[in-house]
Formats: C-alpha cells, sequence, structure tokens
C-alpha cells in the first residue's frame, strides 16, 4: 500500500468563489492502485462515478488539516486500511462492485469510530482554516491597505500591487489568491467611492 502525504498546509482546503462554504475532505482509499490519501471532493454536488461503484473509498468528512498533522492521520489510519486491502485480496477486482457487504461493514465501522475521533473538537493549530478578506479587514481603512496605502483615486495597478503586498504580509492566511483579493480591494474601493460622493 502506498501512502500519498499531504505537501502544504493549505493543500486540503478549496472554496469556489461562488460557494460559501469550502470543499468536502475525506481519507481516501483506492482499491486497484491500493492508495491511501487525502483527497477533495471538487464537485459540487453529486459523488465521483468510482467513490460511487466502490472502487475508491472516501471515509469523512473530515477537517482541512494542515500537512503535519493529515499526515499523522494517514499513518494512524494506515493498519484499518491494510486490512481492508488483506480481506479483499480474493475478490474479483475486475468488477465495479467487488466489495463483500458484510467485509465491508466490519472495516467501515473501524473507520466510522477513526474519522469520528479525528474530526471530534480538534486542535485549531492543527486545522487550515483561513480568514476572510471582509473579517480581516474589518477594522482598516483604505490608507492601511498596502505598502503605501490605498485612495478612491487609486488605479488597477496600485490596487494590484497593494494585494500582492497583503498576500504576503498578512498575520494570518486569507481565503483566497490574489486575484480574489484585488477583486475584494476593488469592490471596496468603489463602495468607498461611492460613499464619498454621496456625501458631498
Amino acid at each position: 500500500m502506498k501512502i500519498v502525504k499531504v505537501q502544504e498546509d493549505n493543500e486540503l482546503y478549496k472554496r469556489y468563489s461562488y460557494q460559501s462554504s469550502p470543499q468536502s475532505v475525506y481519507i481516501s482509499l483506492d482499491l486497484p492502485s491500493e492508495i491511501l490519501q487525502f483527497e477533495i471532493n471538487y464537485e459540487t454536488s453529486g459523488t465521483p462515478i468510482d467513490v460511487y461503484n466502490r472502487m475508491r473509498i472516501w471515509f469523512g468528512p473530515v477537517p482541512a488539516f494542515r500537512a503535519d498533522q493529515a499526515n499523522s492521520i494517514l499513518e494512524a489510519f494506515a493498519p484499518i486500511a491494510r486490512n481492508i486491502l488483506e480481506n479483499l485480496e480474493d475478490c474479483d477486482r475486475d468488477s465495479p462492485s467487488w466489495i463483500d457487504e458484510e467485509i465491508a461493514f466490519s472495516f467501515e465501522e473501524k473507520a466510522h469510530d477513526f474519522v469520528e475521533k479525528i474530526s471530534f473538537n480538534p486542535d485549531p493549530d492543527d486545522i487550515w482554516s483561513p480568514w476572510d478578506f471582509s473579517t480581516y479587514f474589518n477594522n482598516v481603512d483604505l490608507d492601511g491597505i498596502g505598502e503605501n496605502g490605498l485612495t478612491t483615486k487609486s488605479t488597477p495597478e496600485e490596487i494590484t500591487e497593494a494585494a500582492e503586498h497583503e498576500m504576503c504580509v498578512a498575520e494570518y492566511p486569507l481565503d483566497g489568491d490574489v486575484d480574489d483579493l484585488v477583486q475584494w480591494i476593488t469592490d471596496w474601493v468603489e463602495q468607498t467611492r461611492n460613499e464619498e460622493d454621496d456625501d458631498e
């Protein structure tokens, strides 16, 4: 069995810009290839066909753990995964529904208990939990964003430079990339400009 380790602290976190919540994360065991890893469900509805057909088993969902904790969890889960594979050696792996239901119940019960344990009240330091822009910049004025600050007359180039700067110096991880922050700041500058016009 091969364990694929998590490399980056934010690797298990994915939130589409049009959604308020991140995608679900699972411990994944691919049965034909015998690969154990964490996986994100990138689909916004439904389940991938090989998971539905039980060629790949997902256990969870679980929190978006940072790399060190995620890899420790994979090592701890490995005996359960090996037990699954050992008990299925004689099954017909050419069929997409080759898991014996009795065997499935026995190992999935152990896996469920494991997932429940790691998901209950985890240490916040072990979870990748980025700040949304509104919360992070809640008490900051325009002149406090970017190395030299921004104004309602700032150009798109200046906004992009400010966004790149903030992504580098942010004290906490931010929920989005530079392009997302550019759009957020642009909207904020526009809103501030309109409010100033209304006051005149």
